[in-house]
């Protein structure tokens, strides 16, 4: 029997978040992270307020991820704009990462 395996990915920060044409007081980002594939593991970070570039420091923890897996499985990141009132969300960036080429060998 396998021993129960748990991934963790830790989001630090970002950098130059948008353009300076945006207002700053406007942007309040979180990050989504979507493990693919396999049953659905989708996590989201806390909400940083007024950042161009904002600083996370969070550990995210993924279960039943095996070593031999890491070459076949990536990880979906999204930034996202979260509305305030009645404004929607906006996608301010996505990416999909294979695991293999973010994590230590």
């Amino acid at each position: 029997m396998k021993e129960i395996a748990r991934l963790r990915i830790r989001l630090i920060s970002i950098e130059d978040l948008y353009q300076s044409h945006y207002e700053p007081k406007n942007v309040n980002c979180c990050v989504s992270l979507h493990l693919l594939p396999g049953k659905v593991q989708k996590q989201r970070s806390t909400i940083i307020k007024n950042s161009k570039n904002p600083i996370f420091n969070e550990d995210f923890f993924f279960e039943g991820v095996f070593e031999e897996e890491l070459n076949s499985r990536s990880i979906k990141v999204k930034v996202i704009n979260k509305g305030a009132n009645l404004r929607r969300d906006i996608v301010l960036g996505d990416c999909e990462l294979m695991l293999s080429s973010i994590l230590p060998p």
